[in-house]
C-alpha cells in the first residue's frame, strides 16, 4: 500500500511538470495548426453534428445519436463528422438514415497539414447553421480547430472543465451547457441532447442500446480483455489468467476467449499460455468491429480492463466484471445501477483521491490490485450471476 502511494504521489509530481512543457507546445502547435484552415463560408441553414472520440464513446453515444437522426428538420440536413476508426459499427448501428457522413483520419489529421487543408476546405463547402459537439470534454487541436473553421456558425457544446486552456475552448459558442458533476457518460449524452432540443420528452428510448440478438452457439464461452489504448489502464497478464482460471474451473465446459487489437495479440497469447490445460482461444486482432458485437452479445460472462470490450458486453447486458485504475472515474465507471451486471474494481487509493473529483484524470497504479485480492469478490459475483 505504501508502496503504491509513493508511485501515485511520484507519477503525479512527474505528470504536473511534463503537463507544463506539454501545453506550452500544444499551443504553439493550435497557432500553427489554425493556419491550415480555409476561408470560412457564409451561415447556412443545416446542422453538423461532430463526434470524434474512441470506440467506447461512440458505443456510449449511439442510443442518444438515433434521437438526434430523428429530429432532422424538413428543409434541412445533417451532416454527421465522425471518427473514421468507427465507421464500421456505425454502419452496423445505423443501416438507415438520411445523414451524409464524413469520415475523419484523426493519425492523419494529427500527422499531416496537407490532410488537414484538404479536410478543411472539404468542410468549408457545407452551408452550416448550427455546430453541435455533444462530447463531454473538446480538443484543443481538433474539435476547436473544426469550430474555428465554421466561426460563422451557431456552435452548442459543454462548458469547458477549468483549465489553461477552458477560456480559448469556451470562445465563440452560442451555447454551452454546464457540466454535470457524477454522471455517466450516457446521461451525459443524453443531457445535452435535452437541452439542446427544448421541448423533447425525455423518452426511455434515449438511453436503451440495441442489442445483439443471441445466436445458436456450440460452445460457450467467456471473454477476457487485456487491452486498453494507454499502459496505465492494462493489467498484468499472470492476474488475467489467474481470474481467468476460476471462471474456468467454477464452470467446467465453459471456453475463455481473449479478445483485442493485433497490438494485443502478444498479450493474448501469454494469457493464452499461462491457461494450458483448459480451453483458451486467443481472439486478438482476428475480430472486425462487427463480429465483436456479436461475439460480445453471447458471451457468458466478461472480465475486461478500461476498454471498448468493457462497453461492449455491458451494454448488451452480459455480466461484466472490470479492473480499472480510477481514471475518468465516474464518467465511464461504475455504471449506471441499473446496469447491476457490471461489477468496477479499483485500487484502494481510488476512493482516497476521487472522493470529491468526478471525471478525475490520472494514472493510479493498476496492478497495485492483485488477482488474490479480486478471487472472493469474483466468487460472489458469478454466484450472483
Amino acid at each position: 500500500m505504501i508502496s503504491a502511494q509513493i508511485s501515485f504521489q511520484v507519477s503525479n509530481w512527474v505528470g504536473r511538470l511534463r503537463k507544463g512543457g506539454d501545453l506550452k507546445k500544444e499551443f504553439a502547435r493550435f497557432q500553427a495548426m489554425k493556419q491550415d484552415l480555409a476561408k470560412p463560408a457564409p451561415r447556412g441553414k443545416n446542422c453538423l453534428l461532430v463526434r470524434l472520440d474512441d470506440i467506447g464513446d461512440f458505443l456510449l453515444f449511439v442510443p442518444t445519436l438515433r434521437a438526434w437522426f430523428e429530429q432532422i428538420q424538413p428543409g434541412k440536413k445533417m451532416y454527421f463528422l465522425g471518427n473514421l476508426a468507427w465507421k464500421d459499427l456505425f454502419d452496423y448501428y445505423f443501416t438507415n438514415h438520411s445523414v451524409e457522413c464524413i469520415w475523419m483520419n484523426k493519425s492523419e489529421w494529427f500527422s499531416s497539414s496537407e490532410y488537414r487543408k484538404k479536410f478543411l476546405s472539404q468542410l468549408a463547402n457545407l452551408s452550416i447553421q448550427n455546430i453541435y459537439f455533444p462530447s463531454f470534454t473538446r480538443v484543443l487541436l481538433l474539435e476547436e480547430i473544426i469550430r474555428c473553421q465554421f466561426q460563422n456558425a451557431h456552435a452548442f457544446g459543454w462548458q469547458a472543465r477549468p483549465s489553461v486552456y477552458s477560456r480559448k475552448l469556451n470562445e465563440g459558442f452560442h451555447f454551452l451547457l454546464d457540466s454535470v458533476s457524477g454522471d455517466h457518460e450516457l446521461e451525459n449524452n443524453r443531457h445535452f441532447f435535452l437541452a439542446t432540443h427544448p421541448g423533447k420528452k425525455d423518452k426511455a428510448g434515449l438511453i436503451e442500446f440495441p442489442i445483439a440478438k443471441n445466436q445458436p452457439q456450440t460452445q460457450q464461452y467467456f471473454v477476457v480483455c487485456p487491452g486498453g489504448n494507454q499502459g496505465s489502464k492494462r493489467w498484468k497478464a499472470e492476474y488475467w489468467a489467474q481470474l481467468a482460471k476460476q471462471v474456468l474451473k467454477a464452470n467446467p465446459g465453459l471456453q475463455c476467449r481473449i479478445t483485442g487489437s493485433k497490438t494485443d495479440a502478444a498479450e493474448g497469447e501469454k494469457i493464452r499460455n499461462l491457461l494450458k490445460g483448459f480451453d483458451a482461444e486467443n481472439y486478438c486482432g482476428k475480430t472486425s468491429l462487427q463480429e465483436l458485437v456479436q461475439l460480445s452479445a453471447n458471451a457468458f460472462c466478461c472480465l475486461s480492463n478500461d476498454t471498448a470490450q468493457a462497453h461492449f458486453c455491458a451494454l448488451q447486458n452480459v455480466p461484466t466484471f472490470v479492473v480499472v485504475n480510477g481514471n475518468r472515474y465516474g464518467r465511464f465507471f461504475p455504471y449506471p445501477e441499473k446496469y447491476r451486471r457490471v461489477q468496477a474494481n479499483y485500487p484502494k487509493l481510488v476512493k482516497l483521491t476521487t472522493k470529491t473529483h468526478y471525471d478525475w484524470e490520472g494514472k493510479m497504479p493498476i496492478n497495485s490490485l492483485k488477482a488474490e485480492k479480486l478471487e472472493s469478490t469474483l466468487s460472489k459475483w458469478l454466484k450472483q450471476e
